[in-house]
């Protein structure tokens, strides 16, 4: 991942999922071993161990953020501690580390996460949040195209 500012000095992008509160670890791996109604596997127990990874990974620096600015927060439900407000304050923080791209798409996993971890929940105010972040990545980013050189 290339930053634009480099990260703090040791600093480790998110919590091991051992450190995570017992409330959020029960909820990962419930995700990944649920059942459907019928018996058979959840479509959400097939995702591969990359993608898994990496919505682990965002939801990690998610918690770590949420560790920094408001422990307090942490022993508490998961739908209790992530709240548009808070969300919104993190993704501004990570906005000063990494380029706009990186910033959507730890928005969209962290998103992946929260759906994945509490389905029943609604989690319908960060779509536009996510859209938001992706338009501002488009604009913001560079154009691929060279510009043409008549010979």
């Amino acid at each position: 991942m290339r930053t634009r500012n480099p990260a703090r000095p040791g600093r480790r992008l998110g919590m091991a999922i051992e450190a995570w509160p017992a409330e959020d670890q029960a909820a990962w791996h419930a995700a990944f071993t649920a059942t459907g109604r019928f018996g058979r596997q959840s479509p959400r127990v097939k995702l591969r161990q990359p993608t898994r990874d990496a919505i682990a990974t965002c939801y990690a620096r998610w918690l770590l953020w949420v560790r920094d600015h408001d422990p307090d927060a942490l022993p508490r439900p998961i739908t209790e501690r992530t709240n548009e407000e808070a969300v919104t304050d993190y993704l501004s923080d990570l906005g000063g580390e990494v380029t706009p791209l990186v910033v959507a798409n730890y928005a969209a996993r962290l998103a992946s996460a929260l759906k994945l971890m509490v389905p029943q929940h609604d989690w319908s105010w960060l779509a536009p949040i996510i859209r938001e972040l992706e338009r501002y990545a488009r604009s913001a980013s560079p154009s691929k195209r060279r510009p043409f050189i008549p010979t």
